[in-house]
């Protein structure tokens, strides 16, 4: 009897290296996860009363895929890796800040831009990023939103062109009259990453490990609920 349980044990021990060893050569063959990267820029046209202004960044978007070997294990996620929020300059009205938007952002570029064919996308008002502001650049706390996605009806699906949807976004309310978004248009590219510039007009990011009010949990207040990697990722 103990023979065979002596044998019982050897086969399980001899079945977990086994199934340790598989996982571990599926692994370096990629068979379990693999990534995709795609890297894209995502320009931003702001319209003013003295004509359009333009912001650009190149970002990096990785898609994870792991394939379902051991329960709860399995399936795809999303993530926006390198790059830096949108900064569009409107003069003396101040730099606004179009804010990336981690896994949303990256699973928007995979699902319109990684057949080759399609090179372009413009968003619809649905997916609009948030945009974002700061009375003071100086002072983290001083930071406004600026859009409202949900106002505008998302089930329309419309690409930005109307002043109707682009109103909502409430430009005007802080910048004056003739101040609204006209396009937002993702790209593929080879472009070299944008990074380093948002740290050039926020000194203060620098010292910044998560949320922006230089905490490590949120709050209920707009600066502390943004956090470093809504401006900037990989830098």
């Amino acid at each position: 009897m103990v023979s065979i349980i002596m044998n019982r044990k050897s086969i399980t021990a001899l079945a977990a290296i086994l199934f340790a060893s598989l996982i571990t050569v599926s692994a370096c063959a990629g068979i379990i996860s693999h990534d995709e990267t795609l890297r894209y820029k995502m320009t931003v046209t702001i319209e003013t009363p003295e004509g359009d202004r333009v912001g650009s960044a190149v970002k990096e978007a990785v898609k994870h895929t792991e394939k379902s070997i051991l329960p709860e294990q399995g399936g795809t996620s999303y993530q926006v890796t390198k790059g830096e929020a949108v900064v569009i300059d409107l003069g003396s009205g101040g730099k606004v800040f179009a804010l990336q938007a981690w896994q949303g952002e990256a699973e928007i570029v995979f699902l319109h831009l990684k057949d080759p064919k399609n090179q372009v996308y413009n968003l619809p008002v649905s997916e609009l990023p948030r945009f974002v502001y700061f009375r003071d650049m100086q002072d983290p706390k001083t930071v406004e939103e600026l859009s409202n996605n949900n106002d505008c009806a998302a089930k329309e699906n419309k690409n930005i062109g109307s002043r109707k949807c682009a109103n909502k976004v409430n430009f005007e309310d802080v910048f004056g009259k003739g101040f609204f978004v006209k396009s937002v248009v993702l790209t593929r590219t080879n472009d070299p990453v944008s990074e380093f510039e948002i740290p050039k007009m926020l000194a203060w990011i620098k010292n910044v490990d998560d949320y922006i009010s230089g905490a490590h949990i949120s709050g209920p207040l707009l600066y502390q609920r943004l956090d470093k990697y809504d401006f900037c990722r990989g830098n």
